[in-house]
């Protein structure tokens, strides 16, 4: 018998109680429970859950999905996504090798959350202003389709069970561009005594005067209005003022658009930008109920470069997962 349809629950106005339960399965809820908590919200934005916002938290249910959703922000990410279904903790089995069938309650409440979304209206999209590259252009080919949408740091447990209901699309970056989540546990960052500059240089934040300079090297597009708004590490030459260095903390708290200039690089200044930027901004970072503060990375299969940098700074490899677009058009209720 299959599990009951889910209802879905608004908690925009008050997400106090979908954050207890997202918190509980930190670090692997840290990007939706990071998003949920950022301040920088549009008037279209919606946190729907299938936990009621009246439930205890210690009457959580086992089986459960929660979004964040704002259509209002393409061409950047518009839906952010969580279950307990995507963890491995989830599931008893005896074979570790084995993916586990995905749960069937979490199926259903996956399923019913885009059911639920294909109901909602389209808002205009904000003004943007998004850098020319080849790349970027690619990241742009589904605005002209109403239903599709961005998909961001999605489980590859979930974007398989969307694929089986023919929801995801092939779009650039799609299924084919999988990454790694890097999990980072504050206390085990490199202590800051550690971390120094080479000669002729000096620590800065992201300006609006070094905004060109930033979107021109960053493949992803990504607004001024974004970038000026997310916590941001630099380095700049002294004499100058020229930026050599950056790194953001993105709006799920990832570690997001890091770049060395070719000439600085392979001195360490990438990992010594962003250790500073997660404990310069260590309030800002998801902390567990046991106490512990969690940043996390994602870094393309292949990028052997920026996993070295993740593991130096005492990151781990946690899962996989994708950015994808997804048709609501496809989304079907069971």
């Amino acid at each position: 018998m299959s599990p009951p349809q889910p209802t879905i629950h608004d908690h925009t106005d008050n997400p106090s109680s979908l954050l207890s339960a997202l918190q509980a399965h930190l670090p692997y809820s840290i990007p939706l429970y990071n998003r949920i908590r950022h301040p920088r919200k549009t008037p279209n934005a919606s946190i729907l859950s299938t936990i009621s916002p009246s439930t205890p938290a210690d009457a959580v249910p086992r089986c459960w999905a929660a979004c964040y959703f704002d259509r209002s922000t393409r061409p950047e990410t518009e839906m952010w996504i969580f279950s307990p279904g995507e963890m491995d903790e989830h599931y008893q089995r005896n074979d570790k090798n084995e993916d586990p069938q995905f749960c069937a309650t979490c199926r259903q409440s996956i399923l019913g959350l885009f059911a639920h979304l294909r109901t909602l209206p389209l808002p205009p999209a904000l003004p943007a202003s998004v850098p020319g590259s080849t790349m970027a252009s690619q990241y742009l080919t589904h605005l002209p389709h109403p239903s599709v949408l961005t998909l961001g740091t999605c489980h590859k447990r979930i974007i398989s069970l969307l694929n089986d209901h023919n929801m995801v699309r092939s779009d650039f970056p799609g299924r084919e561009a999988e990454l790694k989540k890097y999990i980072f546990r504050l206390s085990d960052l490199p202590s800051e005594s550690l971390l120094t500059l080479p000669d002729g240089l000096r620590w800065g934040q992201v300006r609006d005067v070094d905004m060109a300079m930033v979107q021109s090297r960053n493949e992803i597009p990504r607004t001024a209005k974004t970038l000026l708004s997310l916590p941001s590490t630099s380095v700049h030459e002294e004499t100058s003022g020229n930026i050599v260095a950056w790194a953001f903390l993105g709006l799920d708290g990832s570690l997001t658009s890091l770049h060395t200039e070719d000439e600085w690089r392979g001195r360490g200044i990438a990992k010594a930008v962003s250790a500073r930027l997660f404990r310069e901004h260590s309030d800002e970072m998801a902390v567990d109920t046991a106490g512990n503060a969690w940043g996390h990375a994602d870094v393309y299969l292949g990028n052997e470069g920026s996993e070295a940098m993740c593991r130096r700074l005492g990151g781990r490899d946690m899962w996989r997962h994708f950015w994808v677009r997804v048709d609501l058009e496809r989304a079907l209720q069971g």
